[in-house]
């Protein structure tokens, strides 16, 4: 029956189809075996113009070996956004940053709330109007202008810085070298003194003569110039008087540079007047 109906199809197809020698058609009709009457079925199938037969399907078939994986493919184009997540556990402090540019002035404040009043003004006070209207001025500076030598074991002597730059008040004397105060009050007095080579420097500021403040320079060693210098502050009543004085020594002769040894003070304020009931 099946060959039949191939040999049927085929007769129809062959009389679309152009001619075909007869060898070739008389192994188509006549050859038994399997492959040839798949061949021959295949044809017809083929070239039937007029026949579209479908078979009924087969089982399918098992599953196949799995492939090996394929290449590694390109990179996909970017994706779309994600949807915004949830915000996140709040991080540790970072690190201080720099101090900023100052910033431009702020506006006006409001005026603040009045103050209590105050007290009297110092002009009602005898003693602050001194001060105020009659401070009094005293101040001088002077330097040695000849070189001073002291023997040896002579006497103590007082140096007479005769070169007066200031005497503010007229409280110092060049030729005796004696400050004198006529202003009660806190003073500041300052000494320099320089040695002569091979000469030392033992000297002090005194007070009525009293030492106060003590200035010492050797150079018998080095053969050199050596200098002493000093400051000091005393509060002085009227009367009092300051001045240098060279010690004697036992040790050497002393002497003092002219020009670069000088003696200066000044009242850095004074008193106020006693009060009279």
């Amino acid at each position: 029956m099946f060959l039949s109906l191939i040999l049927f199809i085929t007769f129809n197809s062959n009389m679309l189809r152009p001619a075909v020698g007869k060898d070739e058609m008389q192994c188509k009709i006549f050859c038994s075996n399997t492959k040839k009457r798949e061949y021959f079925h295949n044809s017809a199938l083929e070239y039937s113009p007029i026949l579209n037969l479908q078979g009924i399907q087969g089982p399918k078939g098992e599953k196949g070996f799995s492939g090996e994986p394929g290449p590694k493919g390109d990179y996909g184009p970017r994706g779309m956004p994600g949807v915004k997540g949830d915000m996140g556990l709040q991080g540790s402090p970072g690190y201080p940053g720099h101090t900023g540019m100052t910033g431009p002035p702020g506006p006006r404040g409001l005026p603040g709330i009045k103050g209590e009043k105050g007290e009297s003004s110092l002009l009602g006070d005898s003693s602050a109007l001194y001060s105020i209207q009659a401070t009094p001025k005293s101040a001088f500076f002077s330097v040695l202008s000849l070189p001073l030598i002291q023997r040896f074991d002579n006497a103590d002597v007082v140096v007479k810085f005769d070169r007066v730059h200031v005497n503010e008040g007229q409280n110092y004397d060049k030729d005796t070298g004696v400050f004198t105060c006529k202003h009660p009050g806190i003073y500041v007095f300052h000494c320099h003194l320089l040695s002569l080579r091979e000469y030392i420097v033992h000297a002090n500021i005194a007070v009525n003569g009293r030492p106060v403040a003590w200035l010492w320079a050797d150079g018998r060693d080095e053969m050199e110039h050596f200098t002493a210098s000093n400051t000091m502050l005393q509060r002085l009543s009227e009367g009092d008087v300051v001045y240098v004085k060279l010690i004697r020594s036992s040790i050497g002769a002393q002497a003092l540079h002219s020009s670069y040894s000088t003696f200066g003070g000044y009242l850095l304020y004074s008193d106020p007047p006693a009060q009279h009931t």
